[in-house]
């Protein structure tokens, strides 16, 4: 049984690292490498066998991981506005005129005379080529949160779009990352 168990430790910690590339701040890469985007710092290894070097968010420009074939992440490094510290923000879509990240949320439901759930949730976050720092728009969660009203004001300048999110062409609840794409390929630059 201790064997088991020493054994299930050691494949889960060598489970969370996967194969990676960095890209540095200095312009430099990392490849060939298997590593975690974890709280404070990307962790990696050069060999699977190897000692892991942690590397500080501020010093990364991008990483990207694969999970597998078809799912290949990449996570991009802020400072929010009020924070001294970076943060992981997942990289949702990308384009000319916006961007758009999510950071995976777990969520408590108390469901009335029934046990509580936890649910995953992505707060979405956002920028623009002309702006500093990422905006909150937030979690959908069409109780607590006003993630549709927030939308519309922070794409204003695209009437399109807005017209196709009051028509209900895009719903919040599908995500946020077709409304990007359809941002990024249908308005105008020279609007914004």
């Amino acid at each position: 049984m201790l064997i088991a168990l020493i054994l299930s430790s050691g494949f889960s910690c060598l489970a969370q690292y996967r194969p990676a590339v960095a890209g540095l701040k200095t312009g430099d890469s990392l490849v060939g490498i298997i590593g975690d985007v974890q709280r404070k710092v990307f962790k990696y290894k050069t060999q699977s066998n190897g000692k892991s070097i942690k590397l500080d968010f501020e010093k990364l420009n991008y990483v990207k991981i694969m999970f597998d074939s078809d799912d290949i992440r990449t996570y991009r490094f802020f400072r929010l506005e009020d924070d001294k510290d970076y943060k992981a923000f997942q990289q949702l879509a990308k384009g000319k005129n916006a961007e758009l990240y999510g950071v995976t949320r777990v969520v408590r439901s108390s469901g009335f005379a029934g046990p509580a759930m936890d649910m995953n949730a992505i707060q979405y976050y956002i920028k623009k080529p002309t702006e500093k720092n990422l905006t909150l728009l937030g979690l959908y969660d069409p109780l607590i949160n006003n993630l549709k009203n927030k939308v519309l004001a922070y794409f204003a300048d695209c009437k399109e779009l807005i017209q196709k999110i009051e028509n209900k062409d895009f719903r919040m609840r599908n995500g946020l990352t077709p409304m990007v794409e359809f941002y990024n390929s249908n308005c105008n630059s020279s609007q914004l």
